[in-house]
């Protein structure tokens, strides 16, 4: 018994306390920082104060102590105090489920294909096991955030849930070429254009179960892609045009953010930034404020693109299909169109 418990009849309290050492992060005040600062920094706890309620934290990097009461702790953390080695190995993906996964298709001594995108069925025939729908799952997790197979990798992660037989071989044939394509990289050439270009594009009722389209999306700045998207849309279109002014839409929202972001980086877009569609009565239908019988139906929230428009934020412009880039993120290709569009996005295997 403690000698606050005998004096009060309460056990005293010992939430505030913590492990001598563990990484904690001080948060800082929302006057101190700006929009795009860290809301907290990390230090080293070393105590609690004498004269006042609060943890003292060390900070290895400018060798000096504070004391703060918003702090957050990762008691299970360990401060990373350096290395004495000047050269830092980075695997190749940067996941280990991805080697491995790439290990077991090279086993099979199979020629990687030229696009990682193949057409899959969404009926139940047979089910897959326990170790063939981790593996969908995995790859779904790891691989969903790199342009070349982005469309692919989307497909499949659909029927995650439960999956077939035709997804268990889409699945592999992404891997196979993945194998084939490990030295292929995004690269970045040094340029003085800031200037923000975008392309947009979607199918129309490309998934056989909902018939809901793909959207998809990339920007440029200079040569190379730096952003990219492709999803199913939320609702059903009644035509090519609705689909690909719904892919617009959803495209112009991400604009408005990078416009904001670049504009707080330094870089602020002064003209109105271009985005390119391949479908002209989608270009007319963001330009006339006058609601018809072609969108009455529409849903509210994909009239932003207008407002944009009215407002010179963006420009809507054509493109021929066929130098169409955003095709990539929405549908499987020729051989031809496809190796095509993977250089205009800037992806090469020479530096």
């Amino acid at each position: 018994m403690t000698p606050q418990k005998a004096w009060s009849g309460r056990k005293p309290g010992i939430a505030h306390l913590r492990v001598f050492g563990s990484k904690a992060y001080a948060h800082v005040p929302d006057q101190t920082r700006s929009t795009l600062d860290d809301k907290s920094n990390p230090f080293i706890f070393i105590g609690y104060d004498s004269n006042t309620k609060g943890y003292k934290l060390y900070d290895p990097t400018s060798q000096k102590t504070m004391i703060s009461r918003d702090v957050e702790f990762d008691e299970e953390g360990v401060w990373d105090f350096g290395s004495d080695n000047d050269t830092t190995s980075i695997p190749p993906f940067g996941d280990p489920r991805i080697d491995e996964q790439i290990r077991e298709e090279q086993q099979e001594q199979t020629t990687p294909p030229a696009s990682p995108a193949t057409s899959v069925g969404g009926s139940p025939l047979s089910f897959l096991n326990e170790r063939a729908t981790q593996r969908a799952r995995n790859m779904a997790e790891v691989y969903d955030d790199t342009e070349r197979y982005i469309y692919a990798t989307g497909l499949v992660s659909r029927y995650m849930e439960n999956p077939t037989t035709s997804h268990f071989k889409a699945a592999k044939r992404i891997l196979r070429y993945l194998g084939g394509t490990i030295d292929c990289g995004l690269f970045y050439s040094h340029t003085n254009d800031y200037k923000l270009v975008g392309y947009s594009n979607s199918d129309w009722a490309g998934d056989n179960d909902d018939r809901k389209s793909t959207s998809g999306y990339v920007f440029y700045m200079g040569d190379t892609a730096f952003t990219w998207m492709s999803k199913k849309q939320p609702i059903v279109t009644l035509s090519t045009c609705e689909a690909e002014y719904v892919a617009a839409t959803f495209s112009v929202c991400h604009e408005v953010w990078l416009r904001s972001l670049l504009a707080e980086l330094g870089w602020s877009q002064k003209e109105p930034t271009t985005i390119c569609v391949d479908n002209k009565s989608a270009i007319a239908l963001s330009k006339n404020l006058v609601f018809h019988n072609r969108s009455k139906h529409i849903d509210t929230r994909f009239h932003y693109i207008r407002e944009c428009v009215a407002n010179r934020e963006i420009q809507v412009e054509y493109v021929k299909s066929q130098d169409q880039v955003a095709d990539i993120f929405t549908k499987s290709l020729k051989f031809e169109d496809f190796i095509k569009i993977r250089t205009l996005l800037g992806m090469t295997n020479q530096v």
